[in-house]
């Protein structure tokens, strides 16, 4: 059995600067207790992002396919190897092997894949240690390295219709079948896998959420 309970207590002691509408506050502590905090600071306030007035298109920092970016992992390569988004034959050059399962890791909000005791390693190790997959980790470290929890919140929609893209591009070009993908995505990441499978219109079989983040999605509509 896959367990990601190890994970949550390996996560190193963070000081979290948030910047809300109401001002800036500065949070220090593990990085789940953070979350929770700022939780608690928020939950009577009724704000959402369409009260705060922030718009994606007003923004335009970002091209979103710019920024992240797909690393597969196999029993065969378990060091990873990148994948190229803009060539459709993408997983060709690769040990990617249609016949096995497919899971799609997404981690959160300050996460990153490189970190050899955050989740999508910590995963990654567990699946390969199970049996044959294709674990592909959705690295958009350079979005969730964003102090204004906000931006980063505002990704989270663009970051789960690229994936859809890119998963598009499996099923259609390279004949994987949409019945063996597996999203799993861990605190923002939960909801960016939940936006991946809306745009694939429930084609998705599974979508695991874990730690679901809380803070500005309560009340907001997709």
């Amino acid at each position: 059995m896959i367990t990601t309970s190890k994970y949550f207590t390996s996560c190193s002691n963070v000081t979290l600067l948030v910047i809300l509408q109401f001002g800036i506050v500065l949070l220090s502590g593990n990085c789940l207790g953070s979350v929770h905090a700022i939780d608690q600071l928020i939950k009577n306030q009724d704000l959402t992002l369409k009260e705060m007035h922030f718009s994606y298109d007003k923004l335009k920092i970002y091209n979103i396919s710019n920024h992240v970016f797909y690393w597969l992992y196999t029993r065969e390569q378990p060091n990873g190897q990148l994948l190229n988004r803009s060539d459709p034959s993408m997983i060709k050059s690769t040990n990617f092997n249609v016949k096995n399962p497919i899971k799609i890791l997404v981690h959160g909000w300050l996460g990153s894949f490189y970190e050899k005791k955050c989740f999508c390693a910590h995963i990654v190790k567990a699946y390969l240690q199970a049996g044959s997959y294709n674990v592909i980790c959705v690295d958009w470290m350079q979005l969730s390295f964003d102090l204004m929890y906000v931006s980063a919140k505002i990704n989270v929609k663009y970051i789960g219709y690229d994936i859809a893209k890119v998963l598009k591009i499996l099923t259609n070009n390279m004949k994987v079948g949409s019945e063996n993908i597996h999203l799993i995505g861990h605190g923002m990441g939960a909801h960016i896998v939940g936006y991946t499978g809306k745009k694939l219109n429930g084609q998705i079989p599974r979508i695991t959420g874990t730690y679901m983040s809380s803070v500005f999605f309560k009340k907001c509509n997709s």
